[in-house]
């Protein structure tokens, strides 16, 4: 429920939500202490309400953030003021090249094993940056590894 009432705030303010992993996920009613302050500045791109009275949240992340502060709202979601943390070191190195072709070789084997996964996802890097940006979806597409 408090996520839902956070995502109704988001909606009716300025549309960007501060997303982060619970520390238990088997906790029912998190405070700002269960969440971790490590997570993503987001902007929502769509909201489907469910017949069950969940949403169903498409949102894109901005940038990596940490929050900085918390406040347990009136309405029961946690309001927080995060600091938006930039890429570090974002200039091709030789140790950046040298990890960046270990993951491809990686990623490629595995894409290999799973039919759902982008396989070319890899080939579309030309810069430092774009090695920071696919680095975050390939950590989302193998989130599910046993």
């Amino acid at each position: 429920q408090s996520s839902i009432q956070a995502v109704e705030h988001a909606l009716k303010h300025n549309q960007t939500l501060f997303i982060s992993a619970q520390k238990d996920s088997r906790t029912e009613n998190p405070t700002a202490d269960d969440v971790f302050t490590y997570g993503t500045r987001s902007s929502i791109l769509q909201v489907m309400r469910m017949p069950n009275g969940s949403l169903k949240l498409l949102a894109e992340g901005i940038c990596r953030a940490q929050m900085q502060s918390s406040l347990l709202t009136e309405d029961g979601f946690i309001e927080v003021v995060c600091d938006d943390l930039p890429t570090t070191n974002a200039e091709q190195t030789i140790e950046l090249e040298a990890i960046w072709r270990q993951l491809k070789s990686l990623y490629s084997t595995y894409a290999q094993l799973k039919e759902n996964v982008p396989a070319d996802l890899v080939t579309m890097v030309k810069t430092a940056q774009d090695m920071d940006y696919i680095s975050d979806t390939i950590a989302v597409q193998i989130r599910n590894l046993s």
